[in-house]
């Protein structure tokens, strides 16, 4: 796209001819879509496997029972996950709890850190089991979420 004199943007014609045919934007020319919040980087927040490492994910999560949904907004990278313990990662493992690591929480996570792969520095931080914010507000504590259950 370029942009006219009076603000106006014009699709460059080679595109359009391209989108014509194609019908939408192929995912390879998409940007990074906006995060949904702004202590997080953009995403798309999925690790993409090759076809036969696919495979291998879906009978592991069906084999082990992983609590998790596919879909673009899953509040966790479970092939992230699954990719990096597959090569060894020693932080790849669960907890004796059965939690996941921060490291492949996606922004969508309510219990979002700077410990995961997607944030930006201004995320917010474990003190022991409560997640504080950059002003010091507590924004998540694993605690109360203990009683509730």
């Amino acid at each position: 796209m370029s942009r006219g004199d009076d603000g106006t943007y014009y699709m460059n014609p080679s595109y359009a001819k391209l989108m014509n045919t194609l019908g939408s934007v192929p995912k390879v020319m998409q940007p990074p879509s906006a995060p949904p919040r702004p202590d997080a980087l953009p995403g798309p927040y999925v690790t993409q496997l090759k076809p036969n490492d696919e495979a291998k994910f879906q009978g592991w999560v069906k084999q082990n029972k992983i609590p998790w949904q596919d879909d673009p907004k899953s509040d966790y990278d479970m092939r992230g996950f699954y990719q990096a313990q597959q090569q060894g990662d020693p932080d790849a493992k669960r907890a004796s709890n059965l939690h996941f690591p921060d490291t492949y929480k996606t922004p969508y996570h309510r219990s979002f850190s700077n410990e995961s792969k997607y944030a930006l520095p201004i995320a917010p931080k474990w003190n022991g089991n409560k997640l504080i914010d950059n002003k010091g507000n507590v924004v998540f504590d694993e605690d109360a979420q203990q009683e509730e259950h």
